[in-house]
């Protein structure tokens, strides 16, 4: 059920047309955090925001609140299951030119392998540990990356972080 789910999910962001809505960081990333914090709690990880400077978080970004915030769940709750209890998945927010970056940020095992392209694509799910322990379907990457390109942005995974993963939404200005 779960899978059929993201899947007519991954299916209506790929073909939906972009709208003309705009919607701040502030909003963004508050909507975001709220609805992945029952999740975080209940494996004993903690959501940290930081380095929301308020440039950018006031900043405006071109897409639906609603879709970006999902991208941006998307990303929390994937970083909160590779995470153990009592660690600390952190929101980043910077803002450089007429991009804002989201970067989420966990201290988890990290991405295997090579190349960021290849990470972020339906049915990526990590390890075998983690993908009997996770109720997911391995679309969440794939949903965030495909709505985040819908507002004219993308998603990256940062192969430089070394504590675990950093997937980077990087967003332009409305």
């Amino acid at each position: 059920m779960l899978l059929a789910k993201d899947l007519l999910t991954l299916a209506r962001v790929e073909s939906a047309v972009p709208g003309d809505q705009d919607a701040t960081i502030s909003d963004i990333v508050t909507d975001a955090v709220h609805a992945a914090k029952g999740g975080a709690e209940a494996r004993g990880v903690v959501l940290v925001e930081v380095e929301q400077t308020a440039l950018a978080m006031g900043r405006k970004i071109k897409g639906a609140r609603r879709q970006l915030s999902r991208a941006l769940r998307n990303l929390l709750d994937n970083a909160v299951v590779h995470s153990e209890s009592g660690e600390t998945v952190r929101v980043v927010v910077s803002a450089q030119g007429d991009t804002t970056s989201i970067a989420v940020e966990d201290s988890g095992p990290g991405v295997p392998g090579v190349g960021s392209k290849v990470r972020i694509r339906a049915i990526f799910r990590g390890s075998r540990e983690r993908v009997e322990a996770d109720q997911g379907v391995g679309l969440g990457l794939a949903i965030a990356r495909q709505i985040a390109r819908r507002s004219g942005g993308d998603l990256e995974l940062d192969e430089r972080f070394s504590s675990g993963a950093r997937f980077v939404l990087r967003l332009r200005d409305a």
